[in-house]
């Protein structure tokens, strides 16, 4: 009867660390998962911060093309026109503010674009900062698991087979010698079981 007591709890002890250990590798998969979703949405994020800026620059260069055919425009009609020989100063005014206005709407543009992009930047940060905790988290639950496993073999391993049911007269009190105690002299007594375990 004993040995089916022992067989049981080897079989329970090796259950538990089989389960211990699964549970630990499931739970290093699904770190390495979470790392490598949130590594590939950063990835995503800073592609998107790369067509940002590119998309401010390719703005910028589309309005300052702009800006050149209508300076060039104006000073052709200004010419025709006989500015610029009598020094005419409105002429110079009106292709000095064009070009400055142009010059800002494509700095703008750029700006617009790198201020998109370091938005994107930062996304793809905390996305992967987010896929490492969440692996890191991941990875404790399995260490949490497997360590759950080693205390509950380790419980098993130190559990006696419980005793047989018992009546006070089952137990012999034994004296053990005498205890002074401040000059007085006592015997002590402990009870000793008659029962066996297992």
């Amino acid at each position: 009867m004993a040995e089916w007591a022992t067989i049981a709890t080897v079989v329970s002890a090796a259950a538990t660390a089989a389960s211990g250990t699964v549970a630990y590798a499931s739970a290093n998969k699904q770190a390495g998962m979470q790392k490598m979703a949130g590594e590939r949405n950063a990835q995503e994020l800073e592609r998107a911060a790369d067509e940002a800026r590119a998309d401010g620059a390719r703005k910028a260069a589309e309005h300052r093309l702009q800006e050149e055919r209508i300076t060039s425009r104006q000073r052709a009609v200004a010419a025709s026109g006989g500015a610029g020989a009598g020094g005419n100063e409105g002429y110079i005014d009106i292709v000095g503010d064009t070009a400055e206005r142009g010059q800002y709407l494509s700095d703008l543009y750029i700006a617009s674009g790198e201020n998109v992009a370091t938005g994107r930047q930062g996304q793809a940060d905390v996305a992967r900062w987010k896929g490492g905790v969440e692996s890191d988290l991941s990875k404790a639950k399995g260490t949490g698991a497997l360590i759950g496993a080693v205390g509950d073999i380790a419980a098993t391993g130190l559990k006696r087979a419980p005793m047989t049911q018992g009546s006070p007269d089952d137990f012999v009190y034994e004296e053990y010698g005498d205890q002074v105690n401040d000059g007085w002299t006592t015997t002590a007594r402990r009870p000793k079981s008659k029962l066996r375990y297992g």
